[in-house]
């Protein structure tokens, strides 16, 4: 069976165990609801990515610049599990509701203009996964994400630099410690795709950073001068 018709047979079988309905007013049809989504909270979140202290567009502090690989990251939402965020995050992720691109689209088409620290002739590059993980899933969250967030802001995608190379424990899963030491020689980037100067690196969530500060040191070490992480929230 081909990864196409496994998607297409995970994405029936998710349907009837998870049907369709908000994930805050328990309306049947959609995941978010018109009015729901309205009402939630429509400011970025711009804390820097180590200590987590505002910055005016979520930089990393002048403190923390010497241990840390990220320029900085902004989230469009703040990351609460219980919230109604946090819900379209795991089941987008964990229950295989790939329909729920379409809250990302919805969102990030929206709210991408109240983020202004971009520089846009950037690369937008999606955190990887490892090619076992994508079979199992049957596709990359972060990969979905991405391609919304390139066409949104006119920008390059590229898709096949940034490498995970190791399978690794799911991060949830994990301590703080646990994540960084999970992560360890987990990606590469592939040297037959041109170094960018710089990325936009784009994920779904963003907790305690192990992921994408992993990342961004793998693309610093190439050559890239600037690795900005955009995600849909953290906590």
């Amino acid at each position: 069976m081909s990864l196409k018709q496994i998607t297409k047979f995970i994405g029936f079988v998710t349907d009837i165990l998870f049907p369709i309905i908000c994930v805050e007013c328990q309306k049947e049809g959609e995941w978010w609801c018109t009015q729901c989504l309205s009402q939630s909270q429509s400011n970025s979140i711009n804390l820097c990515p180590v200590c987590n202290c505002k910055t005016i567009h979520g930089e990393t502090c002048v403190n923390c610049r010497g241990v840390s690989y990220l320029d900085g990251v902004t989230a469009f939402f703040k990351y609460n599990e219980s919230a109604a965020v946090g819900k379209l995050i795991k089941n987008f992720k964990y229950n295989y509701a790939r329909g729920i691109i379409d809250v990302w689209r919805q969102i990030i088409n929206n709210r991408l203009s109240e983020i202004s620290a971009f520089n846009y002739k950037a690369v937008v590059v999606p955190v990887p996964l490892h090619s076992r993980r994508l079979r199992e899933r049957g596709f990359n969250q972060a990969g979905l994400l991405a391609q919304i967030i390139g066409a949104s802001l006119n920008l390059k995608l590229e898709e096949t630099g940034l490498k995970r190379i190791r399978y690794t424990n799911q991060q949830a899963r994990l301590t703080g410690m646990e994540r960084r030491q999970n992560l360890k020689s987990a990606f590469v980037w592939n040297m037959s795709v041109s170094v960018p100067y710089e990325v936009i690196l784009v994920d779904d969530v963003f907790t305690t950073g192990a992921t994408m500060q992993q990342c961004a040191r793998i693309l610093k070490a190439v050559g890239v001068k600037k690795v900005w992480g955009l995600v849909m929230a953290r906590g």
